[in-house]
C-alpha cells in the first residue's frame, strides 16, 4: 500500500510540476486551476492547464521552462491548453484574449511547427519571433516586431514580417501586412510589459530629487548626488540632501540681484544639465548594484530551415546602466559557414527590456531584443534575427546569457 501511495504521489507531481514563473508584475491577477482560484504574486509558479487572469491596471511576465516569456496587460486571460518541454518531445499551445506579447523560447526555434498561440480569430505561427498583439472577439490586432510570423484563419493566412502587422477581423482572413511605426510598437509594448519592482527602491523619491537637483545653483551637488549610488538605499541621507537643496531654493531670494553691469561683466553659471532618464536608470543600478553589467552566455536556432541548426552560438552583451546603452558581439556557425558580427547602438528602457542593431559593416545586418532577468538582474535571454546579403540567407534564433 505504502508503494502504491508513493508510486501516485510521484505521478501527481510530475503531472503537476512546475513548468513557468511569474517573474515581474504589476498590479493584480489570478491564476485558475481546477475550482481554485490563486492570487499571482512575483514568482508564483505556472502548471500545465492553468488559466492566468489580469485586472485593470495590470500587467504580469511569465517566463517558461524553455524561456519563451510571456508578456499580459490589463484585463487579459491566458490559457495553458498544452506544453511538453523534454529531451525528446517538446510542443506549446497557448490561448490568448487581450493585451499581450510573446517571445519565442527554445521551443519555437526547435521544433517551429509545435509552437502555437491562439487569439480570438486566428493562430499565430512563429519563425524566432516576437509579437505584440490585441485581441478581441471580433478584431485582432497581430505585430510582429522582430523575426517573422504566419498568421492564419480557416479562409486563408498571411506571412508578417519584423515591424508589420496584419489586422484579423471574425470569419475574415488576415490583411495584407502593413508597415508599423516604431514609436507604435514602443507604445503597444509599454502597455504591456511590467516594470521590476523592487521594495526597498522608491522611484517616486528618485523622481522628486531629480526634480529638486535641477534647481540646484551649483554643477558639484549634483554630481555629489550622482556619485552616491552606493547610498541610494539609504534614504536619510537622499533627504538630508533634498532638504539642503530646498533650504538653499528658499534663501536665493532674499541674496543681493547683481546689477546689470556685473551681470553683462560676468555671465551667470549654466544650470547643470540632468539626465531625463536618471530615476529609471537609477533603479536598474540599485537592481544590479553596478553601473556596468557584462553578460555572456550561449546562442541557439537555425539558417533559413530547423533542419540547418546553429553551432557552437556564443554571445557577449555589455550592459552601460549609467547611460542606458547595449554594445557587445554575437557569433555561431551554421552551413559550414562562421556569422561574425558586432552587437551596437543598443539601449535599455525602464522595463529592463534591451533592443539592440547586429552588424558586421560587410554583409551581415540584423537586430536583436530581450529582457534582463532574477532578482539582481543577472540573466538575460532574448531573440535576434540576422540577414546575410552576400548569400541572401537569414538566421533566427535566441540567446541566453549570465552576468560574469
Amino acid at each position: 500500500m505504502k508503494k502504491l501511495i508513493l508510486i501516485i504521489l510521484a505521478l501527481s507531481s510530475s503531472l503537476f510540476a512546475s513548468i513557468a514563473e511569474v517573474t515581474a508584475i504589476n498590479g493584480k491577477a489570478v491564476i485558475l486551476r481546477a475550482d481554485e482560484q490563486i492570487p499571482v504574486t512575483m514568482h508564483s509558479k505556472i502548471e500545465k492547464l492553468d488559466t492566468i487572469k489580469t485586472k485593470k491596471d495590470t500587467k504580469l511576465q511569465i517566463v517558461f521552462n524553455d524561456n519563451t516569456i510571456i508578456s499580459l496587460g490589463q484585463k487579459s486571460t491566458f490559457k495553458i491548453e498544452e506544453y511538453l518541454f523534454g529531451k525528446k518531445k517538446v510542443k506549446a499551445r497557448f490561448n490568448v484574449k487581450g493585451l499581450f506579447k510573446s517571445i519565442t523560447g527554445k521551443i519555437g526555434h526547435i521544433s517551429p511547427n509545435n509552437f502555437k498561440l491562439k487569439t480570438q480569430n486566428a493562430t499565430i505561427g512563429v519563425r524566432g519571433t516576437t509579437i505584440i498583439g490585441e485581441s478581441t472577439k471580433d478584431i485582432d490586432k497581430i505585430i510582429c516586431s522582430s523575426g517573422q510570423i504566419v498568421v492564419r484563419t480557416p479562409l486563408g493566412e498571411t506571412i508578417v514580417n519584423k515591424g508589420q502587422q496584419t489586422i484579423v477581423r471574425f470569419g475574415s482572413r488576415p490583411s495584407i501586412p502593413t508597415v508599423v511605426k516604431n514609436s507604435v510598437i514602443q507604445k503597444k509594448e509599454q502597455s504591456i510589459s511590467p516594470v521590476p519592482k523592487k521594495s526597498f527602491v522608491n522611484v517616486d523619491k528618485i523622481e522628486r530629487l531629480s526634480k529638486t537637483m535641477e534647481k540646484a545653483s551649483t554643477k558639484q551637488k549634483v554630481a555629489d548626488v550622482k556619485e552616491q549610488n552606493k547610498n541610494w538605499g539609504n534614504w536619510d541621507k537622499v533627504d538630508a540632501i533634498k532638504k539642503e537643496l530646498q533650504k538653499e531654493k528658499e534663501e536665493e531670494p532674499r541674496k543681493q540681484k547683481p546689477s546689470k553691469e556685473k551681470s553683462a561683466d560676468k555671465k551667470e553659471p549654466t544650470k547643470p544639465k540632468i539626465d531625463e532618464d536618471l530615476p529609471y536608470l537609477l533603479k536598474l543600478r540599485e537592481l544590479a548594484g553596478v553601473k556596468k553589467a557584462t553578460y555572456s552566455g550561449e546562442v541557439s536556432g537555425f539558417v533559413d530551415s530547423p533542419a540547418n541548426r546553429i553551432k557552437d552560438g556564443k554571445i557577449n552583451l555589455n550592459v552601460d546602466l549609467s547611460r542606458g546603452k547595449v554594445d557587445g558581439d554575437i557569433g555561431f556557425l551554421a552551413n559550414q559557414k562562421r556569422w561574425e558580427a558586432d552587437i551596437k547602438d543598443g539601449k535599455i528602457d525602464k522595463n529592463g527590456a534591451l533592443e539592440f542593431g547586429i552588424s558586421n559593416n560587410k554583409n551581415l545586418n540584423g537586430s536583436g531584443d530581450g529582457m534582463l532577468r532574477g532578482e539582481h538582474l543577472q540573466h538575460a535571454n532574448g531573440t535576434f534575427t540576422i540577414n546575410d546579403k552576400s548569400s541572401n540567407q537569414n538566421a533566427y534564433g535566441s540567446f541566453k546569457a549570465g552576468r560574469k
